[in-house]
């Protein structure tokens, strides 16, 4: 023998299957299929509705009489007490409420209000239970209070209603508060959620949520009707803009990163801003670099007054949209994901020329590099035929007037070069280094030196 004893509804039909198990070798084929349907031998919630919403509102509450009880083994007076408990603290339920004894089982007074009561912060859960002089004939199936949530997005509210009832909801009517304060009906919906779209930022909006349901069993009205709690919300801008198509062209002689981009097409329409990130070396992370205030904007040339020293590295663009107030009210804005991330590399150029002539006629005076460029650091030294270092220098420019390390003007002759060249590129700084011939020619020391 096994009892159910789970939660019951009352009109439902209930079907079982039995097996049979033995350790260690499977189940048998199961049996066959019996049905039962519930009596209505224990009371039945048909009411939970939010009469008045406030810190002191109202629920109105009503029940049907367990018609199919048996009257012989109950004979009565009849009586009905009324449990309640906020939704989730069912442990702590308490009695609210004990009707007058009747010699009528079918009382006509089944209906109560609780009142007052918090109906702004939380359902409530409530069942009734019938006794015939002390002893209780049944307690019913609990039933809440629709509960209304909403939650915030981009010109729209999202409501969802929670509601733990032993009936059937089939129908959710969703109704807003208009300028006059009359709630009137803007939607229906067989399922408990319903989007309210089209809205004015940042303004707000009341709601209200009837649910209509029924019971399988007969004995009871067919449209049971309960209110939800009146909720007021604000439409905040939540939904983030679609990344940007981001194309860049890199012109590595020119030294400049010609970036264009658009908006996403059938994409968030209120994009004031743009984003552009960068990370110098590939591998690292992205960081805000540029940033664009304005719809306008669609095109940038990156480092074109040379202020970066470097066109390399990894490129991304995000869009932001209107700067308005959030919900604890500063000022906030929503920023898309990244664009596709473009990577690209510089090209390094430094080159030495072999003779110079410092003969101080203001022409080739001097032994330097060539214009160079995407140069992060340098180590040149210069060596006479003896191997002795006669000038040593960090400068990329070099700038080397001839003169020994000691003071004094080297002679002309053929000296050795070795070159540390620190390039910038995609992958890091990267060193390189090379050596060759230098030829001084005609050196003279200054008049003052």
């Amino acid at each position: 023998e096994w009892i159910d004893t789970s939660t019951l509804s009352f009109g439902a039909t209930y079907c079982y299957r039995v097996v049979t198990s033995w350790p260690g070798s499977g189940e048998s084929l199961s049996s066959d299929e019996v049905c039962a349907t519930i009596r209505k031998d224990v009371p039945v919630m048909t009411r939970a509705s939010v009469a008045e919403t406030s810190e002191e509102g109202a629920v109105n509450l009503a029940w049907s009489p367990p018609t199919d009880a048996d009257t012989l083994v109950f004979p009565g007076p009849y009586s009905y007490r009324i449990f309640g408990a906020v939704m989730g603290e069912e442990e702590s339920e308490e009695l609210l409420f004990e009707t007058n004894p009747s010699l009528l089982l079918v009382n006509p007074d089944t209906l109560w209000t609780h009142a007052p009561i918090n109906t702004m912060e939380a359902d409530w859960n409530y069942r009734v239970s019938c006794f015939s002089g002390a002893d209780q004939i049944g307690i019913s199936s609990r039933a809440s209070t629709p509960w209304l949530r909403i939650e915030s997005d981009d010109n729209r509210l999202t409501l969802n209603v929670t509601n733990t009832v032993p009936w059937t909801n089939g129908l959710f009517e969703f109704y807003r508060e208009d300028a006059l304060g009359v709630f009137t009906l803007i939607g229906t919906a067989s399922e408990p959620a319903f989007t309210d779209s089209g809205l004015v930022n940042n303004e707000t909006y009341c709601y209200r949520v009837r649910t209509i349901g029924a019971y399988e069993g007969p004995g009871v009205p067919y449209d049971l009707i309960n209110w939800s709690q009146e909720v007021c919300a604000v439409p905040f801008d939540f939904t983030p803009p679609c990344p940007p198509e981001f194309r860049l062209d890199s012109d590595c002689i020119a030294e400049r990163n010609t970036m264009e981009w658009q908006d996403a097409f059938a994409c968030a329409d209120d994009v004031m801003a743009y984003q552009l990130h960068w990370a110098p070396f590939l591998g690292e992370s992205l960081m805000p670099i540029e940033f664009f205030d304005g719809p306008d904007f669609s095109e940038y040339v990156w480092n074109e007054a040379g202020e970066y020293g470097s066109i390399a590295g990894c490129f991304a663009l995000s869009a932001l949209d209107s700067l308005m107030p959030g919900p604890d009210g500063t000022l906030r804005r929503n920023e898309s994901a990244l664009s596709d991330t473009i990577c690209v590399d510089n090209c390094p150029y430094y080159f030495l020329p072999n003779v110079f002539t410092p003969n101080r006629d203001n022409v080739n005076d001097l032994f330097q590099a060539f214009p160079w460029k995407f140069i992060d650091s340098v180590d040149v030294r210069i060596f006479n035929r003896n191997g002795e270092e006669v000038f040593q220098t960090l400068d990329p420019s070099i700038n080397w007037s001839g003169i020994h390390r000691d003071g004094g003007m080297c002679a002309d002759g053929v000296y050795y070069v070795t070159a540390k060249v620190f390039t910038i590129r995609l992958t890091g700084i990267v060193e390189e280094n090379f050596s060759g011939e230098l030829q001084l020619l005609n050196g003279v020391l200054p008049p003052n030196e």
